[in-house]
């Protein structure tokens, strides 16, 4: 009878103790996992010269953990991140082999590894300055005027803005043409200028053309082209007389010096 309880007493602290070291165990194994490595970037555009940060980050794991950097399979850089649960990187595109293709490696000293997705930035031609034309200079009060705003260089699609002063008239993105057309409404004064365009893709900043502003014409007076007309009329009218008087002298002058005609 004893023999048979200290049997069961013997196998129940078995079960416990097996039960509490496999908690553990899972405890300690689910601790440690590394999740899938994640690659983030602020933005897949870029252009030739520019720095580029990229983030790669484990969600779980035990740390520390150390980072590495893979462009093509080689090496750009390694980190051991030992609080924080990511790493920061920077790239310089210093040409199109160094667009990607980029990947993020994560390990802790458990021997737990974990990769990312590869990533490739996309190239993009940077904006040249915008040129601002105009149909004409001159223009009146109530008059709408076309503005074309155009950038010889620049990836599509382009974002050109029509700015009076510091405050934005219009917008328009392209993504065919390499150029906008807008129109700007004389109110008044104020409305003459000066006007910019701004372009710029994702991935650039912005680009202002040069300032323009119009100019009013002078006001005219219905008097004053009624002045005008009857002055022309009244040159016209004196320059047909002083024709006619030349030539009514000259048939006179003939008529004298004719031949027949001498005195008896």
């Amino acid at each position: 009878m004893r023999s048979s309880r200290r049997t069961m007493r013997i196998l129940l602290l078995l079960i416990i103790w097996t039960s509490v070291t496999v908690s553990i165990i899972e405890g300690q194994s689910a601790q440690e996992r590394l999740s899938q490595t994640e690659l983030k970037v602020r933005s897949p555009y870029t252009m030739i010269g520019e720095t580029e940060t990229i983030h790669c980050v484990c969600r779980n794991g035990s740390l520390p953990i150390t980072y590495t950097l893979f462009l093509n399979q080689t090496t750009v850089d390694k980190k051991t991140a030992t609080k924080e649960r990511g790493s920061t990187f920077t790239v310089t595109i210093y040409n199109e082999t160094r667009l990607g293709q980029y990947k993020c490696k994560a390990n802790n000293s458990l021997k737990y590894t974990s990769y990312s997705a590869g990533f490739t930035y996309i190239l993009q031609e940077r904006v040249s300055r915008p040129q601002l034309t105009v149909s004409s200079l001159v223009t009146t009060i109530g008059s709408v005027e076309p503005v074309h705003c155009s950038s010889a260089l620049g990836s599509l699609p382009i974002t050109y803005t029509l700015r009076l002063g510091n405050a934005a008239v219009s917008s328009a993105t392209v993504w065919r043409e390499r150029s906008a057309m807008f129109h700007a409404i004389i109110h008044n004064v104020t409305s003459l200028g000066p006007y910019t365009c701004a372009a710029n893709h994702s991935g650039s900043d912005i680009v202002l053309s040069e300032p323009f502003s119009f100019v009013l014409s002078a006001p005219t007076s219905p008097w004053l082209l009624l002045g005008v007309r009857l002055l022309i009329f009244i040159n016209l009218l004196l320059l047909t007389l002083t024709v006619q008087l030349m030539a009514y002298s000259s048939r006179c002058c003939r008529e004298r010096t004719a031949p027949g005609r001498s005195k008896t």
